[in-house]
């Protein structure tokens, strides 16, 4: 009985400790969304009248858009324009080596310091794509640091907004003065590849191990009928106490966390092309994994296209590229639910 009751014990202990961590997180989130109802607006600055931003949008090989915020902010609630637009579950905000909560709202970011600090924000921007045509919007009048990859091509020259190039190591730099919209495309590659044929040897059947454990015996120990009854109905009053709370809570974080995994899904879909879904759904028809070649020949895109999608999948955490002798392997790490 006493096995018994430890057992239940931990069992209660554990889900109450995760139960109030996915608590914390939510109390830190309504907190900050109470300071920004109630604090007197002259707290909540924009930082480019606070400091001066070091912004960095860099443009890669793929055509994908990363953009680097650098600032001092002091302390308070501040509230951030964003020069270029989002992908919302992409920003991360560091300072001091942490990661630091934030709440974002069309194209505004909100932080709260309880001490003066120097932030750092990454994210990756939201941009449209229509005809091969790459169009990215920066919005605010900072003067941004653009790097282009030696493989885009700019298919317009902004002079006027144009403070200083420069090019070092195949990048391109421009520090533009926004606003201002940035038309570009990507290089077809020139490059032949030879077709090889690989062939892969299944690998040997694993070898699962099958652990048995024993059921602990319990000792009886004989006492008068009066107080073995009495004590045998006090333990099942405790055990059917400690079991109803414990599945009390369990249904709470269970409903938690369904719930914020609908939201961050819902989020990454919202994400999502055409291609990509067709990059998901041809994987998951293989198993969960295809060559590049594969994926190829079901999706009827341009190679520079469909790779550029994948390495889109990758940085959102979707699927992993690994290295096959001259191939490129694409392995399904995330499940989506695509409808």
């Amino acid at each position: 009985m006493k096995t018994l009751l430890f057992l239940f014990i931990s069992m209660y202990i554990a889900v109450v400790v995760n139960l109030m961590i996915s608590l914390w997180e939510i109390l830190k989130i309504v907190t900050i969304s109470f300071i920004l109802l109630f604090l007197p607006l002259h707290h909540i600055t924009c930082f480019s009248q606070e400091s001066s931003p070091s912004v960095v949008v860099g443009i890669d090989s793929n055509g994908l858009v990363n953009v680097n915020v650098k600032l001092s902010l002091n302390e308070g609630l501040h509230e951030i324009i964003l020069p270029v637009e989002p992908i919302p579950i992409t920003i991360a905000v560091v300072g001091d080596d942490k990661d630091l909560p934030l709440i974002y709202e069309e194209g505004r970011l909100y932080i709260y310091l309880d001490k003066p600090l120097n932030i750092n924000i990454n994210y990756i921007a939201n941009i449209t794509i229509e005809n091969n045509v790459f169009y990215l919007n920066i919005k605010t009048p900072d003067v941004i640091e653009l790097r282009i990859s030696k493989e885009v091509i700019l298919l317009s020259w902004p002079e006027e907004n144009v403070v200083d190039i420069g090019f070092a190591q195949g990048i391109l730099t421009l520090w533009i003065k926004g606003p201002i919209t940035i038309n570009y495309a990507i290089k077809l590659s020139t490059t032949q590849t030879s077709k090889t044929i690989t062939t892969s040897t299944s690998p040997p059947p694993s070898t699962t191990a099958i652990n048995t454990y024993e059921s602990p015996t319990l000792a009886t120990s004989t006492a008068t009928p009066t107080f073995t009854n009495g004590l045998s109905k006090s333990m099942n009053l405790i055990i059917i106490a400690i079991i109803a709370a414990s599945v009390s809570c369990v249904v709470v974080f269970y409903t938690l966390f369904i719930k914020k995994r609908k939201v961050g899904q819902s989020s990454i879909l919202d994400t999502l092309g055409e291609v990509d879904i067709a990059i998901i759904k041809s994987l998951e028809a293989r198993g969960g994994s295809a060559f590049q070649t594969e994926l190829q020949n079901d999706i009827n895109v341009p190679k520079t296209t469909l790779w550029r999608h994948i390495k889109k999948l990758e940085k959102l955490g979707i699927v992993k590229i690994e290295k096959i002798g001259l191939q490129n392997k694409v392995v399904l790490t995330k499940k989506i639910k695509l409808t």
